[in-house]
């Protein structure tokens, strides 16, 4: 159908990575996050991705050790939580994760769609199309990698676009 998937309304963050606290409200069209490394931009990012796909958004295992919800909690603090609110086709939906755990709960003006992991991302692909592979691979591109497309002739960023959206699978079946 073309056009916005979802539109991001606001994203509470508790005790999750770097953040004590924060709200953060977005604006109508693009927002773009600056600052200097370890200030914080990755964890939006992260809090956005768990909000959508739990801990699936992130690697399995880091340096050999299994990834677990509880190393999202900011050090020093119990439980961390996130909760992103975001509007698609005139409905409002809220996403509620808390870690450690799988605490889960996802709705649509009020009404609870699931409360559990397998609900909630089954919810989450048939009304948006998301996964997170396809999340992971948009929002965790290497910068330089990204760069090289973008001064790259026509050809090189579509087969990249096509890779990135998960098209490349096609090339294999003809």
């Amino acid at each position: 159908s073309g056009g916005i998937i979802l539109i991001l309304k606001t994203l509470r963050i508790d005790n999750f990575r770097s953040y004590k606290t924060a709200d953060i409200e977005f604006s109508e069209g693009q927002n773009y996050f600056f600052g200097k490394n370890w200030q914080g931009k990755s964890s939006i990012m992260d809090a956005i991705g768990f909000a959508l796909f739990g801990k699936n958004i992130f690697p399995a295992r880091i340096a050999g050790a299994a990834v677990r919800t509880d190393h999202l909690v900011r050090e020093g603090a119990e439980e961390g939580s996130v909760e992103l609110i975001f509007e698609h086709a005139g409905k409002t939906y809220e996403l509620n994760r808390k870690c450690p755990g799988n605490r889960v709960r996802f709705s649509c003006n009020g009404k609870t769609l699931g409360e559990s992991i397998t609900t909630v991302k089954e919810a989450v692909y048939e009304k948006f199309g998301l996964d997170s592979k396809l999340f992971a691979n948009v929002f965790y591109a290497e910068q330089d990698d990204l760069r090289k497309i973008l001064e790259s002739n026509p050809e090189d960023r579509k087969v990249f676009a096509e890779t990135l959206l998960g098209f490349d699978y096609l090339k294999e079946v003809e």
